[in-house]
């Protein structure tokens, strides 16, 4: 819990308040994206509106709308219109879910990737992937949050 002082309050030595503060304000940060990526949604719509859809960062979808009209579009229209507005609402997500992170980690990435398992692993273990010593750190950071809270 923060004090007064600080996240961790004051040990008297100049050097380890110093870091202290620094850890502290990294994991401020890193709560404020966990709380903005729990509930991160890209939405978009497609056929002038009559499909809208809700992914997640995952890409994995949420929610779809078909409006009744759109039934008027045919099968293999409707399925165009689908997939158009899911890719824009999966490319909205991404792109919200890479600022929050570069954010955080004061890396432009792309965490979607991450995400989905195509980039860069989440394992701090897996060096051979992570060549940037901050990135490296940045990524522990992440993994612990998530083992933190169940992310």
């Amino acid at each position: 819990m923060a004090s007064d002082n600080g996240f961790f309050g004051h040990t008297g030595n100049e050097e380890f308040d110093r870091i202290l503060a620094q850890v502290g304000e990294q994991m401020q940060r890193f709560e404020e994206a966990r709380k903005e990526l729990s509930s991160l949604k890209g939405r978009a719509t497609a056929a002038d509106g009559q499909v809208e859809v809700e992914v997640l960062p995952s890409g994995a979808l949420s929610s779809l709308q078909i409006n009744p009209r759109a039934m008027r579009l045919g099968s293999e229209a409707l399925a165009e219109a689908i997939l158009e507005a899911a890719g824009n609402a999966a490319k909205e997500a991404a792109d919200r879910m890479n600022e929050i992170m570069g954010s955080v980690t004061g890396r432009s990435a792309d965490f979607s990737q991450m995400l989905q398992g195509k980039l860069l692993s989440l394992n701090p273990e897996a060096e051979s992937d992570l060549h940037d010593p901050q990135l490296t750190d940045a990524m522990r950071q992440f993994q612990e949050m998530r083992r933190r809270y169940g992310l």
